[in-house]
């Protein structure tokens, strides 16, 4: 298996869902990619199946806060100090949809343990075995995601998928500060909903800058999480420039 990795840096959340669609219908041969990115201006993300009847858009406007569709999973979620990844991947016969999560979470981990040796406390687990006893099902819905990695019970790096003509999409958002807790104030709820479930997210999620109290570095952060996947993975990444695939993919 190839592996190339592309660092696309600040991008529009529509440009983002549409650009990972993009790789992952049109894959080329034993080949898997890595791209990291950011978000500008801060987005918020609806799930494939999810309506834009829950979020109050003509706020979202006002406050320059772009609303888009994924192609994968999950309820709506704030994009903003984060650095997100996502994994188009080649699936065989012998597929198995955990261990994938499994690879893909422990390559993660240690690329974040590269970043800073204080995350060795972290672990990768299915957040449907806690959250659910906690949350009701709005709640759970927010912050859930098919599995994600942990420092001390509170989730920090969660993930959605996609797999469609034995091609995997996976995307995942490595907190890195709690602006995305102001998804709550764009859901069409009452305040005092609001107020609750913002409680409840803030209990059961964390974020890098909260962990390690200082500002993050995203460029050492994308730089720790290639190495990791490299290790884990024993290969070497081929360097892409993302304008060679834009060519392709505006047109």
């Amino acid at each position: 298996m190839n592996w190339k990795f592309l660092n696309s840096g600040l991008n529009s959340g529509r440009f983002n869902m549409d650009f990972d669609l993009f790789l992952s219908e049109n894959p080329e041969p034993d080949t898997s990619y890595l791209r990291l990115y950011r978000w500008h201006p801060y987005c918020i993300s609806l799930g494939l199946n999810q309506s834009e009847d829950e979020i109050d858009l003509k706020k979202a406007k006002y406050n320059m806060i772009d609303v888009v569709k994924r192609p994968t999973e999950g309820s709506a979620f704030m994009h903003s100090t984060e650095l997100s990844y996502s994994v188009i991947y080649s699936i065989s016969e012998n597929f198995s949809e955990e261990n994938f999560n499994n690879e893909i979470n422990t390559a993660l981990k240690k690329g974040l343990i590269m970043f800073d040796p204080e995350l060795n406390a972290i672990e990768h687990k299915d957040n449907q075995s806690g959250l659910k006893e906690f949350f009701n099902d709005d709640v759970d819905n927010i912050i859930s995601a098919r599995n994600g990695i942990y420092f001390y019970d509170k989730l920090f790096v969660r993930s959605a998928q996609r797999i469609c003509d034995n091609i995997i999409l996976q995307q995942g958002s490595i907190l890195c500060g709690n602006y995305y807790q102001n998804i709550v104030e764009y859901l069409k709820i009452d305040d005092n909903r609001k107020s609750e479930m913002l409680n409840k997210i803030v209990a059961v999620t964390t974020d890098l800058q909260t962990v390690l109290k200082k500002e993050i570095d995203y460029q050492k952060l994308s730089m720790s999480i290639k190495k990791g996947f490299e290790k884990h993975f024993d290969c070497t990444f081929e360097e892409t420039e993302q304008t060679e695939l834009e060519v392709s993919f505006i047109a």
